[in-house]
């Protein structure tokens, strides 16, 4: 009964954290929502918008596909503990049977002897003894017989319990399957009247490339104009940002990544590939960016269509960050990890981006390799 009792525990944990874990993937698709949310009712489309339901559809794609695996996971469970009552339950009924022929046999032969005369009415001391040995096996097999009658009855109400756990579980499971997919057939909507939208606007996206390609030009540009000697000051500042490497927090407190580091087919533009720099992040609710590491402002830049672009120099590395609106610092200024350096639009028009960046000297990293996970 102890062991049982001790499984029953550790069923009940497992799905505490199947509970866990729907929590934790749920949290960043509603927020995801929200945002989607915010910009429904705007007559403004784009590309980040589109980037961003396309995100939504395909982290909710993949939730309704976990939470399927986890409904068939659950079904199995409910199977194996209706297989497992109905052996109890015939164990139940074969235990019943033989303790009712013992008490039945027992009753019968009341007045015929007694354990007494039994034992006593033997031959010679050696069967007094075997007899003996039989009453107290007779005394121990009904016992034990008692004994499984009442810890089959406990497992029978331990699987109870267990089943309707699981019961409450997969109606909780059914149930998100159904928000999901309503959910869901909305963003598909939404996605299919953004790229009509955006469809229209062939020249204004070809400018948003070229936006970005100056920008890009500029960037490198500068970086290429800072290669130098290696003074040993910024050899340990290259080591401090190694060693924080994979630490780093978003520069938008509760962001949200939409698109990652490297090359890609554009969203609407047919044969087009683009290449992200960087990272795009939207904001869930602060517009306002962090610097992610101790360093010095060494740029900003203006390009028209990308409005400003923030360089932070620590040591040989560079973080970048893109889409400005506001800035709270200059050039040559010290920063501190964490520092507020700007912000991005809150717009309720237009959806937001942050595209951040990190550089070593020429070279391009991955922001996700040095943010935390």
């Amino acid at each position: 009964m102890l062991e049982f009792g001790s499984k029953y525990l550790f069923i009940t944990l497992l799905i505490f954290s199947s509970f866990f874990s729907f929590s934790q993937e749920t949290e960043e698709l509603e927020r995801i929502y929200t945002i989607l949310d915010k910009y429904s009712n705007s007559d403004s489309y784009s590309v980040n918008k589109i980037n961003l339901t396309n995100l939504s559809i395909s982290k909710r794609q993949k939730y309704i596909v976990n939470l399927k695996a986890e409904l068939k996971e659950i079904n199995t469970q409910i199977l194996a503990i209706n297989n497992t009552t109905k052996k109890l339950d015939i164990e139940l009924t074969t235990s019943k049977s033989i303790y009712e022929k013992l008490i039945y046999f027992a009753f019968l032969n009341r007045y015929k002897f007694n354990s007494f005369t039994f034992v006593f009415s033997a031959e010679d001391v050696g069967k007094i003894f075997y007899r003996l040995k039989y009453l107290k096996l007779i005394a121990q097999y009904r016992k034990k017989t008692i004994d499984a009658i009442n810890f089959i009855k406990s497992e029978l109400a331990n699987q109870a319990l267990i089943l309707n756990e699981y019961s409450d579980l997969k109606s909780t499971v059914i149930e998100k399957i159904n928000n999901q997919k309503t959910v869901l057939e909305a963003d598909l909507n939404l996605q299919s009247n953004t790229l009509t939208e955006l469809q229209q606007k062939d020249t204004e996206l070809r400018n948003e490339l070229l936006y970005k390609e100056e920008l890009y030009k500029e960037i490198l540009s500068f970086l290429s104009g800072n290669i130098k000697s290696v003074a040993s000051e910024d050899l340990v500042k290259n080591q401090n940002f190694e060693n924080a490497k994979g630490n780093f927090s978003l520069p938008l407190e509760n962001g949200i990544i939409i698109k990652e580091f490297g090359e890609y087919k554009h969203p609407v533009l047919e044969q087009i590939k683009v290449k992200n720099d960087g990272i795009d992040i939207i904001p869930s609710d602060d517009y306002n960016v962090h610097a992610v590491f101790d360093g010095i402002v060494s740029q900003v830049i203006s390009i028209p269509g990308s409005n400003r672009a923030v360089l932070i120099k620590h040591g040989e590395y560079f973080t970048v960050y893109t889409n400005l609106v506001d800035l709270d610092v200059i050039v040559n200024q010290k920063v501190s990890e964490n520092q507020i350096i700007g912000s991005i639009s809150d717009d309720n028009d237009e959806l937001a981006v942050l595209n951040f960046q990190i550089w070593y000297l020429t070279v391009k990293q991955n922001p996700e390799d040095w943010i935390k996970k």
